[in-house]
């Protein structure tokens, strides 16, 4: 195959998101107010066309662009988890923008390229390419942030976020020039190969740079002080899309550095303590303060720093199956989290957000649909079965245990019966507390009210039970994907 060929295709599906950007920036010049929805169904078809792309990949393990950025069964996975973000998040936003009346093209132009910088953050194998990818992605999420412009809480969201990821960049971008002074290289093949003779005391502080910078992404304690507010701040649904697919995207990252690059050095167990540590309080700070929220998107974003906690714990044993829990768990995590702010977007009207508990007071028995859906949702975020929740906890506590860190699943387990409290308080005043707010000034159904966000809805707790009670291809797909970390060069 001719190399610019073989390039190209192997971006094929980052094109395709770039493309309908370029699309919607000109279509919206043409459209009304009223015809403006018409951008977010050309980002549904983006989002789905990338994501038929990244499934044409599948039978292909390429290494483009002269070694920095693969295309492996890894990338491929979390690909296909940001096209389905990209088309949750899409429905969720087409009532709740023209509702909030911030209905513009650039809210999904912001959308798509984002997504395309966590799919250039999944095949990096590069430090260069990761901070390409990184910043690809933040910095349209920051503006998303602050898109409810006339909001001050919004504004100050935006401005946090982007002071304290503009730092945060600083220090990871210091950890891999570290690294690159450590090692000789930045590329992470000759980086796995130098790591046994490379200079330990500048290595050492490179590898916690970078855990610094990448825990900012996924909301590590105590780089976990922007998520309140900028979930609160943010609109609904990219609440929904940051804690998701930011998230995903750093531990997509995560996963190919600390297992696959730094996993077999021989002072591996300096950093593994480090993650051991800031994964318990990771998960216990998020608990203990989600118990006292009584706003339902601080909740969630405290609920965030919680299951980040988990999945740092995953990190620590450096093994395959830990490392393939983790990716099954950040399907899961999406399904539900989508799920559970979709709900805060149908509740939400003019002038109201309907994320304050108050709101879901007697909404089991007025919403029945929404209630039950929510009720879902919630079992799966606090791990009870059949859901995909529980079978995430399953996977990485069991493997967390199978590599012999029993205190660590103890820790981690304590922290998620805990859990169970504020999630199951949501479905008590649902459905055990009287009715002290209207839900819904507009007595519709869900579906009449908001046909996207119900479609999705149904679609996030119809997955969230398959995924739990078949996991077998999911888990077995980030299993095998596992082999590929590394490509030969």
């Amino acid at each position: 195959m001719n190399l610019a060929l073989k390039d190209f295709g192997s971006i094929l599906p980052l094109l395709v998101l770039f493309v309908t950007a370029l699309v919607i920036l000109i279509v919206d010049l043409f459209l009304s107010d009223e015809k403006k929805y018409i951008n977010g169904l050309i980002a549904l078809v983006g989002f789905a066309s990338a994501f038929f792309a990244v499934h044409e990949l599948r039978e292909y393990i390429l290494l483009s662009f002269h070694g920095l950025f693969a295309i492996d069964l890894f990338s491929i996975y979390f690909n296909i988890l940001f096209t389905l973000v990209g088309v949750l998040v899409v429905l969720l936003s087409l009532n709740y923008l023209k509702i909030e009346g911030i209905n513009s093209g650039e809210y999904y132009v912001m959308m798509l390229i984002a997504t395309a910088g966590m799919m250039i953050l999944s095949g990096a194998v590069n430090l260069v390419m990761v901070f390409l990818g990184i910043e690809t992605m933040s910095i349209p999420v920051y503006v998303l942030v602050g898109f409810r412009t006339r909001k001050a809480e919004s504004a100050e969201a935006a401005l946090k976020y982007f002071l304290i990821g503009a730092f945060a960049a600083g220090f990871l971008l210091f950890g891999m020039a570290l690294v690159y002074a450590a090692t000789g290289s930045l590329d992470f093949v000759n980086i796995a190969k130098a790591t046994q003779e490379a200079s330990r005391p500048l290595l050492l502080a490179g590898i916690a740079l970078i855990i610094i910078g990448l825990g900012f992404k996924v909301s590590a304690v105590p780089f976990h002080m922007w998520t309140p507010d900028a979930y609160q701040g943010a609109p609904t649904p990219i609440t929904a899309y940051m804690a998701v697919g930011v998230k995903a995207a750093g531990f997509a990252i995560f996963i190919r550095l600390f297992y696959a690059v730094f996993g077999n050095m021989t002072i591996a167990v300096n950093w593994r303590m480090v993650l051991w540590v800031i994964s318990i309080a990771t998960m216990t700070l998020g608990n203990i303060v989600a118990l006292t929220q009584t706003n339902l998107k601080r909740m969630l974003a405290y609920s965030s720093i919680a299951h980040a906690g988990y999945l740092l714990a995953a990190l620590v044993p450096g093994t395959k199956e830990a490392s393939a829990g983790i990716m099954y768990y950040l399907l899961a995590y999406a399904l539900m989290n989508i799920g559970a702010f979709g709900c805060i977007v149908l509740t939400a009207w003019k002038g109201r957000e309907g994320d304050d508990l108050i709101s879901y007071y007697g909404m089991g028995w007025e919403k029945p649909v929404m209630g039950l859906a929510l009720s879902i949702f919630m079992f799966s975020l606090a791990g009870i079965p059949p859901t995909a929740g529980f079978l995430g906890k399953f996977y990485v506590f069991g493997a967390i245990i199978k590599a012999g860190y029993y205190w660590l699943a103890v820790l981690g387990i304590l922290n998620s019966v805990v859990a169970v409290y504020y999630y199951l308080r949501v479905i008590l005043v649902m459905y055990m507390e009287p009715k002290q707010v209207a839900v819904h000034p507009d007595d519709r159904s869900i579906f009449a009210r908001g046909p996207y966000v119900a479609g999705a809805l149904f679609a996030c707790a119809a997955l969230t039970l398959i995924v739990g009670l078949w996991p077998n291809y999911i888990y077995g797909a980030a299993l095998q994907s596992m082999i590929y970390l590394l490509p030969k060069l």
